[in-house]
């Protein structure tokens, strides 16, 4: 333990075995080393896809209901991408901003960590999403709101 120039008391901080091994789990930061470490992995990204409220399709679901998603920004969020399955999570697509960095490295992290798959990785085909005006509320000449559709 060390303290700082206003006496604040903090530990020391122990660095992982590699980069990116450190993960939040349910109890705090983890360095995640071992297959008994999968749970910690998973719950962080499970919570990492909560926090960023990602529509998510899911292995063995089915594909996401065609229309209006009125509460995805567009053109911003309004992008398939694709999900984790083959590293042994079970996410296929999300509907999102675009490939996101930290659930790829902690999806990286659960395979070379040698994590068991969640299930077999059955995904059904990628939704299509295009931003369209949505006229559906429009009056005059307003077109409405840009809205992310999903075909």
């Amino acid at each position: 333990m060390r303290t700082d120039q206003a006496r604040n008391c903090y530990y020391d901080v122990m660095p992982c075995s590699a980069p990116g091994r450190c993960v939040v789990g349910s109890a705090g930061p983890v360095c995640a080393e071992s297959a008994g470490d999968c749970e910690t992995v998973r719950w962080a990204y499970e919570a990492e896809l909560y926090r960023r409220q990602m529509i998510t399709v899911r292995t063995g679901s089915a594909p996401l209901p065609s229309g209006p998603y009125r509460s995805t920004l567009c053109p911003e969020a309004c992008q398939v991408s694709a999900g984790h399955c083959a590293q042994g999570l079970d996410t296929c697509w999300f509907l999102s901003f675009g490939p996101d960095d930290e659930l790829g490295r902690l999806a990286t992290l659960y395979q070379a960590l040698r994590c068991p798959a969640l299930g077999p990785c059955v995904c059904p085909p990628a939704p299509v999403a295009t931003c369209e005006y949505d006229s559906s509320g429009a009056a005059g000449s307003f077109r409405g709101p840009l809205t992310c559709m999903v075909e």
